[in-house]
């Protein structure tokens, strides 16, 4: 893992401990989870699924970024966020458990790395062509391991 970009990522969140009294946490997941592990080479943004989020979280964290917000997703409660230098996408994952999804990697106050079987299993379950992409290049990465 590369713990300088995961601090610098988590730096980058806006204000994680202030969600944290509220008893939403956070979890880093997506291409950001898999370049940690170097099965992936980059990545564009940071997925963050937002869990165990009150009644009014969403509309307070909108709220009090406002102006960071560069989009969001209709189909489902998340925002797309710039800060530091980062993209966030808050994505709200109400079926999602810290105990068991998890790899219960507590990185600091409210902030998880998810697990890598659970960030394959949702990046299968999407099928969209840069996920295909991603597996190719997991893919290519792994078969070089045993060459």
């Amino acid at each position: 893992m590369r713990q300088e970009e995961i601090e610098k990522v988590i730096a980058a969140i806006p204000d994680p401990f202030y969600y944290g009294i509220r008893r939403t946490s956070f979890v880093l997941t997506g291409t950001f989870l898999l370049s940690i592990f170097n099965l992936i080479d980059k990545y564009g943004d940071v997925d963050v699924l937002v869990v165990d989020s009150d009644k009014d979280f969403w509309s307070d964290f909108i709220s009090e970024n406002e102006h960071k917000i560069i989009g969001g997703f209709k189909w489902y409660d998340s925002v797309k966020i710039e800060a530091n230098g980062y993209i966030f996408n808050f994505i709200r994952d109400d079926g999602y458990s810290i105990n068991s999804d998890s790899a219960n990697i507590l990185l600091q106050d409210v902030v998880y790395l998810d697990s890598l079987q659970h960030a394959l299993q949702a990046k299968h379950n999407l099928r969209r062509d840069k996920d295909k992409a991603h597996f190719v290049e997991i893919n290519e990465k792994l078969n070089s391991l045993i060459r």
